[in-house]
């Protein structure tokens, strides 16, 4: 007996005692109760299904197999053409598993299309992401360029500026110094004119050092127009000059490299 898929097998099982108490009396009739399965649709017992379906069995003879380690009798009792509503079922079955089978490829196709457009998102997240991240390193950059930039220029400037305060304090003993040596020199009295030669060129040696140091002065010309920036208003009289037109110059002043640490003072047109 070979079988084929989808054919209808009924068999029975009995205990080795019953097929034991069988063979040492012929009119011992133990008590059958007939399975059933379709070959290839239905599960059954490992053991079992390799003696039904792996020998060439005949019909309405026992044979001995292990079930849940129990030795037992199979008896094949019809192996027949499977009975149409069997047959419905398991067309219906494969129908099923048909259906079944075409929604799992569907799904498939389905996953594997949200895994494509995953992947096309996480590209495009990923290229974003470096943007953002080279954007951020670019403005991180920029900012400790500026603030290098800031920094240096603050160096610098405390640099250039350091003297201003001392500069500031002594511009007024400068320029007192310029005008007793000015007026030295216009005595008529020799021994102090020496003094003004001598004191003259200690402030030459002073106008060095300073000029050194960023010092320039800043020295008005009469004629010239006002200067806000450099020069500051002592005295505003009727002219007939334009406005705003220095007419005499009352002090010099001083700028420590571009800044005015002390504006000249001028007298200006009305």
């Amino acid at each position: 007996m070979k079988l084929n898929k989808y054919d209808y097998v009924e068999y029975v099982i009995i205990s080795a005692e019953d097929h034991k108490l069988m063979a040492s009396d012929k009119e011992y009739k133990p008590k059958e109760e007939p399975k059933s399965f379709v070959y290839g649709i239905d599960l059954i017992e490992e053991n079992l299904e390799k003696l039904l379906t792996g020998k060439n069995l005949k019909l309405n003879m026992y044979h001995h197999v292990n079930i849940d380690n129990k030795k037992v009798y199979v008896k094949v009792t019809k192996h027949l053409t499977t009975p149409e509503p069997v047959v419905n079922l398991i067309n219906e079955n494969i129908e099923i598993t048909n259906k079944l089978n075409l929604k799992n490829q569907e799904l498939e196709n389905t996953i594997l299309n949200l895994r494509n457009e995953m992947k096309e998102h996480q590209e495009a997240f990923k290229i974003q992401v470096e943007k953002i991240q080279s954007k951020a390193q670019e403005e991180l950059n920029n900012f400790k360029k500026d603030r290098s930039e800031h920094f240096e220029k603050e160096l610098k400037e405390g640099k250039q500026y350091a003297l201003q305060r001392f500069l500031e304090d002594l511009i007024l003993p400068i320029n007192n110094f310029e005008i007793a040596i000015a007026a030295a020199k216009n005595n008529e009295n020799q021994v102090v004119q020496n003094f003004a030669k001598g004191f003259d060129m200690l402030y030459n040696q002073l106008g060095n050092i300073l000029a050194d140091a960023g010092v320039v002065k800043i020295q008005p010309q009469v004629g010239n127009l006002y200067n806000p920036m450099e020069e500051q208003v002592y005295e505003v009289v009727a002219s007939d000059l334009p406005k705003d037109t220095i007419l005499e110059v009352k002090n010099i002043g001083y700028k420590l490299h571009d800044r005015t640490i002390k504006p000249a003072l001028v007298i200006v047109a009305k």
